[in-house]
């Protein structure tokens, strides 16, 4: 299966064996993201998602559980790597 995406600026698709999840987590902005990235090339990020787990959009309602947002994140990608990313041959 190929995942594509059209961004603002960008656009493509890549092999989700070699799509890698990761979570980024902006402690500056309080924001949590996950994004993928071709591991086969080594392309910049995509961020598909925000983890959002508070009302509003002010500064201290993110502050209070940006912690949990960032470990909720990594749990994602870590279970998604698992199952989809392919293993790198030796």
């Amino acid at each position: 299966m190929n995942i594509v995406f059209k961004k603002q600026g960008i656009s493509g698709e890549l092999e989700q064996q070699n799509a890698k999840m990761v979570c980024i987590a902006k402690k500056k902005y309080e924001s949590v993201e996950l994004c993928v990235q071709d591991v086969s090339v080594g392309s910049m990020f995509v961020p598909f998602a925000e983890i959002k787990l508070h009302e509003g959009n002010t500064f201290s309602a993110a502050e209070g559980c940006f912690e949990n947002a960032s470990e909720f994140g990594d749990m994602i990608a870590k279970a998604w790597n698992e199952k989809y990313l392919k293993p790198k041959s030796s």
